[in-house]
């Protein structure tokens, strides 16, 4: 999410209450160091309620809210003893308003609520004002854009009734902002410029730096970053005069989250270096103030700052703490989670490498299982495959062998027949035909063992099955002849054609089963002769 979306949250920082807003930081301290001498004397009625209330507010303007919480709190438990309703509203407001400058935003609306139930049976309706617009804010923050401009609506009605331009003002500006959101760029200037105006009229020096900034983001978002640079730059003199620590941290974050998107058609270096200056400012005073939401914005910025420049695991680090301080708006229980990442970042550095080195090292190895895994169960396939196969020839052989020797024996009675001849021609090739496939099912079921024993060399591959032919070879004219003999009377003399074809047909499985083996060893010849000429050249 863009920084600047963030960072106009910072323009929400309204204070809705009846107390006269200081001018600066010496007259916050002027007033709390008065605050703090009258409740030394106070007797515990109503007037110390509103001392306690008001010493909460100005700690809340100086963005002390730490203090401003301590005070809101035991204003609050006084008018909760004293039956002091006002009081209470006044004060649930104000603990709500302290928690939504700390991005605590559950927090802000569970007391916003309870603020707004007394005002209404109170009657109240100023009060009920603030806290609609105050509401409206944390559903703008929650992104339900229709539903916070319900609030502002409501608020901007009471507020026209009393004339309270100061409250018209904020909540033009505040209705703005969702225009913005929804992306009506104009309609969010027209509401932007109404707050501006009155604004001016007023002399409302924070409320004009919120409208300046707010003017300015609407520019950028156009393209225009000189006229944003403008305006964020008037917003920056008056929060650094009147000492708005909260509007000086947004603000830096935006100047420098500009000068990053800028780099890409100005000066590359000169605007990042301004760049990463802007928003470690940003960061440093946001830190100070506790202010959650503009050190995720801080933390974004530097991020992308970080990706651009090329520096990933830095960029990385920064988008972690970016996305943690992103829960930890709405879930306090990943503050811890922040705050040790932050403190043990560079000690824990080195180990976070080591521990990706090792979880890499883990994923390659699980997956070497993996595909051993995967070949054992491919091997084994085709170890139940061959076996299959093998059973059938094995079979298909017995079968074929058995069927010759039984026509033999039949048609070898019969040595008058007129197609005698033909019978023992049939008889001749049959053995030839199953003496082939016995041959070259033999080489097949030893391939892997000659494959072993000779290294995978062909030449000693080709002497191998040369050998186991020439073995084949007499086999089968034993068997011819001792068939011819038994079965065929005369026939053992019958030298037949039996050899003559085994002999073409082993030839013929030889330049075939080997034609690959020939092949191989020429490559290797010429790849060796190459290596050599080459070798001899320098090359």
């Amino acid at each position: 999410m863009r920084f600047t979306f963030y960072i106009s949250c910072f323009l929400f920082c309204v204070l809705h209450s009846s107390a006269q807003q200081p001018n600066n930081s010496v007259e916050h301290n002027r007033t709390i160091d008065s605050l703090l001498t009258l409740l030394k004397s106070d007797r515990k009625d109503t007037n110390k309620v509103k001392h306690l209330y008001q010493l909460s507010f100005e700690y809340r303007q100086a963005d002390m809210y730490v203090e401003g919480l301590k005070y809101g709190h035991d204003a609050l438990n006084l008018s909760i003893r004293l039956h002091f309703r006002k009081g209470m509203a006044d004060s649930y407001n104000n603990i709500g308003i302290i928690h939504w400058n700390k991005g605590e935003y559950d927090k802000a609306m569970e007391f916003y609520f309870k603020s707004l139930k007394i005002t209404e049976e109170l009657g109240n309706k100023k009060g009920t004002a603030n806290t609609y617009n105050n509401i409206g804010i944390i559903y703008w923050n929650k992104g339900d854009y229709d539903k916070a401009l319900e609030f502002y609506f409501k608020s901007l009605k009471i507020a026209e009734e009393f004339s309270d331009r100061k409250k018209i003002a904020n909540t033009y500006n505040n209705i703005g902002l969702i225009y913005w959101n929804k992306g009506d760029n104009d309609k969010a200037l027209e509401f932007y410029f109404k707050s501006l105006k009155i604004r001016e009229e007023i002399d409302d020096k924070k409320g004009m730096a919120m409208s300046y900034n707010n003017i300015g983001i609407i520019h950028k978002n156009k393209g225009d970053y000189d006229k944003a640079l403008e305006f964020y730059f008037k917003n920056l003199s008056i929060t650094e005069k009147i000492g708005d620590k909260n509007g000086m941290a947004a603000t830096y974050g935006n100047i420098g989250n500009l000068y990053c998107k800028d780099a890409q058609f100005g000066r590359p270096f000169k605007k990042f270096a301004d760049a990463r200056i802007y928003l470690n400012k940003g960061l440093k005073l946001s830190t100070e103030i506790g202010t959650k939401e503009y050190i995720r914005n801080a933390f974004d910025g530097l991020s992308q700052l970080e990706s651009a420049l090329g520096n990933w695991k830095s960029a990385f680090h920064y988008h972690q703490l970016y996305s943690l301080y992103s829960d930890s708006l709405f879930n306090e229980k990943t503050t811890k989670q922040i705050a040790d990442m932050q403190t043990k970042y560079e000690a824990d550095k080195k180990e976070k490498e080591n521990s990706i080195l090792r979880k890499n090292k883990e994923i390659r190895i699980l997956q070497e299982k993996q595909k051993e895994e995967q070949q054992r169960l491919l091997e084994e396939k085709i170890e139940r495959r061959n076996r299959l196969q093998y059973s059938a020839i094995v079979l298909g052989l017995f079968v074929l062998f058995l069927g010759i020797f039984l026509f033999a024996k039949r048609f070898g009675k019969f040595t008058e027949h007129r197609h005698y001849r033909k019978f023992m021609k049939i008889t001749e090739v049959s053995l030839f035909i199953s003496f082939l496939i016995f041959f070259e099912f033999i080489t097949v079921v030893l391939d892997p063992y000659v494959e072993k024993f000779t290294g995978g060399e062909p030449l000693f591959k080709l002497i191998l099955n040369a050998v186991l032919a020439t073995i084949i070879f007499p086999i089968h004219h034993y068997l011819e002849k001792k068939l011819s003999g038994a079965f065929i009377p005369g026939g053992g003399n019958n030298s037949g054609v039996g050899k003559y074809l085994i002999a073409f047909g082993l030839l013929w499985l030889l330049s075939n089963t080997e034609l690959k083996t020939f092949e191989q060893l020429n490559n290797r010849t010429f790849e060796h002769l190459n290596n050599r000429t080459f070798e001899h050249l320098n090359i």
